[in-house]
């Protein structure tokens, strides 16, 4: 497959430069192009972890200190959209919306059939108390955004 690329790198480069001859076929690799290969593996790996290192973060669930939490209210999302709290302890849940669009306008408890209206720059505070292994779910009024506290 490399030599497939590089053949087909050789002769666009040929082409672009006005190079009539023709590109022949090596079973060798320039060392030139061999450490490019190399660089640019490195670097992909590099970012791939660097994806996976984003990846655990947003997955991670965010604890709740102090029985308190801040929650941002996106366009399209609750974040952080897991959060653990101590079982058995109220937990105060302040909601700021910060963007007018999206689907974020109001914040719904469905197991707790509550719901309240998340105006743009306004904090909007809700008390919770989950049970251990509790799981309350929240979302936006089209079901849509769906977040989770657990209670540990």
């Amino acid at each position: 497959m490399k030599k497939f690329l590089i053949l087909l790198v050789s002769l666009s480069l040929a082409l672009t430069l006005g190079c009539d001859d023709e590109v022949e076929e090596s079973d060798e690799e320039p060392a030139e192009v061999e450490e490019a290969d190399e660089e640019e593996e490195a670097e992909d790996e590099e970012a791939m972890v660097d994806e996976d290192e984003e990846a655990d973060e947003e997955e991670a669930a965010a604890t709740a200190e102090d029985g308190k939490i801040h929650i941002t209210a996106t366009a399209n999302s609750f974040e952080p959209s897991t959060i653990e709290a101590p079982a058995g302890e109220e937990l105060e849940i302040t909601f700021l919306r910060e963007v007018d669009e999206g689907c974020m306008t109001e914040v719904v408890f469905p197991e707790l059939e509550r719901e309240e209206e998340l105006p743009v720059g306004e904090e909007v505070t809700i008390a919770v108390t989950p049970q251990e292994g509790e799981a309350i779910d929240f979302e936006c009024g089209m079901g849509m955004g769906k977040s989770t506290i657990t209670g540990t």
